[in-house]
């Protein structure tokens, strides 16, 4: 299959380009996230992108890989529940959390989806910063990984959506 699209060389020619670069879709990505007004429209791709990764991998993740998620879940939690401090170390937590999409990301095993996703992780930590930040943020966090490995493990494709959107209902609340 060949995929190719034409972009302009900066002067009156066009040019068929046949491999797309990895920052093709920045842009796209870049103003649905710095714009104000498209706040609706980042909180629908996302509720699209992030179901397609899930759709991508609960069919493709093996135990162990469901096991993996679940190892870095019970850790988080653990630390969480454990923690004596008032106040959690919020660089922890982001860092996990990111770390658990990322890992996502790389089990779907598909370049184009990681080749996004990853473009998308660059910009969204402070997005995930502020969720964690608030009042049980951290907890809540934990319960929606908690909530895609539970979709993983049934490979129940009838309610990808509905997990997503219940994840990110706090999100949109608050950014969208």
């Amino acid at each position: 299959m060949l995929l190719a699209y034409l972009r302009s060389n900066g002067e009156k020619a066009l040019i068929l380009q046949k491999k797309i670069a990895p920052t093709f879709f920045d842009p796209l990505i870049f103003s649905l996230i710095i714009e104000p007004k498209s706040s609706g429209d980042l909180y629908e791709f996302r509720v699209m992108f992030e179901s397609m990764i899930i759709f991508c991998a609960i069919d493709k993740l093996t135990e162990d890989e469901i096991q993996i998620l679940k190892e870095m879940v019970v850790e988080t939690k653990k630390r969480h529940f454990m923690s004596s401090e008032i106040v959690d170390d919020i660089d922890f937590y982001l860092k996990e959390d990111i770390k658990f999409h990322r890992t996502l990301l790389d089990m779907t095993a598909n370049p184009l989806i990681q080749r996004i996703g990853s473009t998308i992780m660059n910009f969204i930590p402070a997005y995930i910063e502020k969720s964690i930040n608030q009042e049980n943020g951290i907890l809540r966090s934990i319960e929606n990984h908690e909530a895609i490995i539970k979709t993983l493990e049934s490979k129940d494709k009838d309610s990808i959506i509905d997990i997503i959107e219940a994840t990110l209902s706090e999100w949109k609340n608050n950014w969208a």
